[in-house]
């Protein structure tokens, strides 16, 4: 395996990039430079280096520090605290690249979902008998999946298909904006972390790959919006009691945040507990007697009436009691009515394993994901709560599409940074994950609704929803 220190010490650009689609004599160090190492940008180089195009063009990253070689990953059982759900088209992806064979052993696909409500008997399940599919998806680790794409960077390289810089850093940014397209070259400044020397390059295409608070976005001013959700999520490893039934995952709406088990191998799984701050920091000094306590008695409490504290007011509690009796009856129906045989058993927690992680919550969407001679990725461009665990999966799509357009661009001889043929990425992906995030954003708001009549509504939803599938 090559060093991961500046990779053989090779020289740090190959020969200079001249293309026929500029229609100017710039020279350039890379056609695209990809910024950030993480799962989205490891994806990305390794979807264009591998593309006949990585032959042709100069198709470079940087990353500020390496992954844990994936030999010593695979030879330690405790799993990573940091997971994905990854979605069918997710997975097709990092297959497509030849970075999945490696870690089969450390994946969990997932059968079924099951999601309730703390406040109320509301419930929703998906199974993927109904999908013709053998499962929903696959459950991965981060640093598994991290260290597998850096491996096949690292083989990318050795085949000179693509120049891998770490430790490296981007430092700054300089563009000058022509009156009309071809926009003359980014500059990009670049540090070498082991040794401190500066090397500047041009740029066809700067793609920012570095996640929340993106450099690359603050560099290039690029604006964004959002907020924060005043919550924190507890993330850590469970042990599970021994031959669990663990195919299904598992996300029940409490008071204050979603919590979710999500399946593994070996009978563990990992929590995700979105939650006050104060909670969480709470939990994370718990002994582990208590934590495991706690854990279960939010997944297999009782549910509590959505109408109890209502029940007082004479008219208003006794129209929503008999809307409580309506739920309550319509979701009896439905567990007499399943043809799925007998729901599923929540697992009992008897332990925890390895570190236990927090993470406070917000939401982002970067104002656009181009400009002349750049583009976003991933949490670079958009960041969302982990209540739906498709922060990755939408990020995995943006790749997905942004390496189409490149590809075809080349194909058709246009300039890869040119902001017309970027625009093609920013209006297939902008207002798309937009949708998404609006989506899950009213789910989340109606999920964390305290009060009675909204949790009644909400589980309404839920029967009439699981009665219609």
């Amino acid at each position: 395996m090559l060093s991961k220190n500046i990779i053989a010490k090779r020289s740090y650009f190959r020969s200079l990039s001249m293309r026929p689609f500029s229609s100017k004599n710039w020279k350039y160090d890379f056609d695209v430079l990809i910024v950030g190492g993480g799962i989205v940008g490891s994806t990305l180089a390794c979807k264009l280096a591998t593309n006949p195009i990585g032959k042709a063009f100069k198709i470079g990253l940087i990353e500020g520090s390496a992954p844990p070689e994936l030999d010593d990953i695979l030879k330690d059982k405790i799993p990573d605290p940091r997971v994905y759900t990854l979605a069918p088209v997710s997975q097709r992806l990092i297959e497509s690249v030849d970075a999945w064979e490696r870690i089969l052993s450390r994946t969990k696909p997932f059968k079924k979902m099951h999601v309730f409500d703390s406040r109320g008997t509301g419930f929703m399940r998906f199974d993927s008998k109904l999908t013709r599919s053998s499962e929903l998806g696959h459950v991965v680790e981060h640093k598994t999946v991290q260290s597998s794409l850096f491996e096949r960077m690292e083989q990318l390289s050795k085949e000179n298909a693509l120049d891998l810089r770490c430790p490296a850093e981007l430092v700054n940014i300089d563009f000058s904006p022509t009156i009309k397209e071809p926009a003359g070259p980014m500059k990009a400044t670049l540090k070498d972390k082991e040794n401190g020397s500066l090397f500047e390059a041009n740029v066809r295409l700067l793609v920012g790959a570095d996640g929340k608070g993106s450099k690359v976005q603050r560099l290039r001013g690029i604006s964004n919006w959002g907020w924060g959700y005043g919550q924190r999520a507890v993330v850590t490893i469970v042990k599970l009691s021994p031959n669990s039934n663990n195919e299904t995952a598992w996300q029940r709406f409490l008071p204050n945040g979603p919590l979710a088990m999500i399946p593994l191998w070996d009978d563990y799984a990992s929590i995700v507990w979105s939650t006050t701050p104060e909670e969480a920091e709470l939990m994370k000094r718990m002994t582990e007697n208590d934590l495991c306590q706690k854990l279960n008695s939010a997944l297999q409490s009782q549910p509590i009436s959505p109408t109890s504290a209502l029940r007082n007011i004479p008219l208003l509690g006794t129209v929503l009691d008999e809307a409580t009796g309506v739920v309550n009856g319509l979701t009896s129906l439905i567990a007499m009515n399943e043809n799925e045989g007998e729901a599923p058993i929540l697992p009992e927690i008897t332990g925890t394993v390895g570190p236990r992680l927090g993470f406070d919550l917000s939401l982002s969407q970067s104002r656009t994901y181009v400009a002349p001679r750049l583009a976003l990725v991933g949490d670079a461009a958009h960041s969302l709560h982990p209540m739906s665990g498709q922060g990755l999966n939408m990020g995995l799509a943006d790749v997905d599409c942004l390496a189409r357009v490149i590809v075809e661009g080349a194909n058709a001889g246009a300039d890869l940074g040119s902001l017309r043929l970027l625009e093609t990425y920013n209006r297939e992906r902008h207002p798309r994950n937009l949708s998404l995030m609006g989506g899950l954003e009213i789910l989340n708001r109606m999920f964390t609704a305290r009060d009675g009549p909204s949790a009644l509504v909400r589980n309404a939803g839920m029967a009439m929803i699981e009665s219609a599938g």
